[in-house]
């Protein structure tokens, strides 16, 4: 085995402190170790992965200007990563089961091969939830936008009647009774307000704003 590593490796220091005790002696029992090892590290991995998309999941919840595009690819890449690693350690170890030369021995590198399939799959599960995680929040972007698009029809509405018959008593005709009066000004606001008012309470009520 050939490893460089400047800041240390978790599976062989953990080793290395088992080798030359009754059960690590041989090359064989040390390789195992190893291995064992190395899939216990993917699996913490995988935890720190995990907690790392759970948190991205309550902040998009929590934040609605939250953008998680880059952080979620940048997961996904680590992600990608990582399973191409365990890919690799489950063939080795499905080699090295296959040259053992005790029962004993294809046991335990088919009892690796098998943590390393369960982290495999476990990866894949967190790759597919970060893409749900994008589905997620582009729904939700498109649930916000909905809101606002619907308080802007609502205020719309509100100002389409005091729209028209500011229009009407704007025109410049001669026989207008509500011009002459003394109190058209006054009736023309009071009728604004009304109107207006008895459409916000009933958009309210709906709950469309």
């Amino acid at each position: 085995m050939l490893t460089h590593s400047r800041s240390g490796t978790r599976a062989l220091g953990t080793v290395w402190a088992l080798v030359g005790r009754e059960t690590v002696n041989t090359a064989q029992e040390v390789t195992y170790e190893l291995l064992d090892q190395t899939a216990d590290g993917f699996f913490l991995a995988a935890d720190a992965l995990e907690a790392q998309v759970d948190a991205l999941e309550e902040q998009i919840f929590r934040s609605p200007r939250f953008n998680p595009v880059e952080p979620v690819f940048d997961l996904k890449h680590l992600l990608g990563q990582a399973r191409r690693l365990t890919t690799d350690a489950r063939e080795a170890s499905a080699l090295l089961g296959r040259q053992a030369s005790t029962a004993a021995e294809q046991v335990r590198y088919r009892d690796v091969q098998d943590s390393f399939t369960r982290v495999g799959s476990r990866l894949d599960g967190l790759r597919e939830s970060l893409s749900s995680l994008l589905d997620l929040h582009l729904a939700l972007q498109g649930q916000r936008m909905n809101e606002v698009m619907r308080t802007l029809t609502s205020v719309s509405v509100v100002f389409l009647p005091l729209t028209f018959l500011a229009g009407v008593w704007g025109m410049k005709f001669q026989h207008m009774p509500e011009l002459a009066t003394r109190y058209g000004y006054a009736f023309a606001w009071l009728t604004f307000l009304l109107i207006g008012g008895l459409l916000t309470y009933w958009f309210k009520r709906r709950g469309w704003w």
